[in-house]
């Protein structure tokens, strides 16, 4: 065996693996250190923060052809499926590109939109603030019904999350050491805050959901096209988009993998 096929042989038994065909993938991208970069942003919640974070879920759901993504405190998740073996998702599934390239994706969006934002007003001093950076775990679960419990668990800890950090904001490490969540609540309202007046962002996080849709260009989407090919400015065509997605909490929510993969009205548990 030559220098080239044994370094290569080398080289395909640790990052060689993909994942399987049929089955879900998901991946989660954290930012690193994030509780020192935020240090000087708004409490308990930055809004400028979290839309940074939708913009930057948005950015990764469409270039990667997600089918949902969902961004909570300092975390993206995302979601891919194929119930064709023949169709390719990111990167063909192969795990080491997906977690390599899903982390430099994000640290490279993040660090533009930020530099682009109200984060780095000279006023504040932060036009010092360092470069986030994030790292990403990709895996698979064995059907859609474990990939929405996914979203329920991330959901889940971003309401923890959230209400930890609404106490941290009013009372010291030590006046909620052993406190749950419930009793965090309670010191709240001692002070006059109700948890639930929170916005949904900041209480649950936000999904974003890539549709097809039929519209016009945009002036630019239409230079962009070759002029042989492009279509007049009144032409419908489709297109793959992004949105927000407003739904309600996702314990909710029966047919919650039919809402998050698909794109279907959401049906509550107790209208069954």
């Amino acid at each position: 065996m030559n220098l080239d096929d044994r370094m290569k042989l080398f080289e395909k038994q640790i990052a060689g693996g993909r994942c399987m065909p049929l089955l879900p993938i998901l991946a989660r991208i954290d930012g690193k250190s994030f509780h020192t970069w935020t240090h000087d942003l708004e409490r308990p919640y930055d809004k400028r923060l979290h839309d940074l974070f939708v913009e930057t879920t948005k950015f990764l759901v469409e270039e990667t052809q997600a089918r949902v993504g969902y961004t909570q405190s300092d975390e993206i998740s995302l979601m891919w499926y194929s119930d064709d073996v023949e169709s390719q998702v990111f990167f063909d599934g192969k795990i080491h590109k997906m977690v390599s390239i899903l982390a430099s994706m994000t640290t490279g969006f993040f660090n533009r939109e930020v530099f682009k934002s109200e984060l780095l007003n000279l006023d504040t001093g932060v036009k010092s603030r360092s470069l986030a950076f994030f790292d990403c775990r990709v895996w698979q679960v064995p059907d859609l019904s474990e990939a929405a419990n996914v979203f329920v668990w991330r959901e889940l800890d971003a309401t923890r999350n959230s209400i930890q950090m609404a106490a941290q904001a009013h009372y010291s490490r030590k006046q909620l050491l052993n406190k749950n969540t419930s009793e965090m609540q309670e010191m709240l309202h001692q002070k006059g805050i109700n948890w639930n007046d929170y916005p949904d962002w900041a209480k649950r996080g936000t999904y974003v959901q890539r549709k097809n849709v039929t519209r016009l260009l945009t002036s630019e989407e239409r230079e962009r096209i070759p002029e042989q090919y492009r279509p007049t400015a009144d032409a419908q065509v489709e297109r793959s988009d992004t949105f927000v997605l407003s739904i309600p909490p996702i314990t909710r929510i029966s047919n919650r993998a039919r809402v998050l993969f698909w794109g279907d009205v959401p049906v509550l548990k107790e209208t069954e």
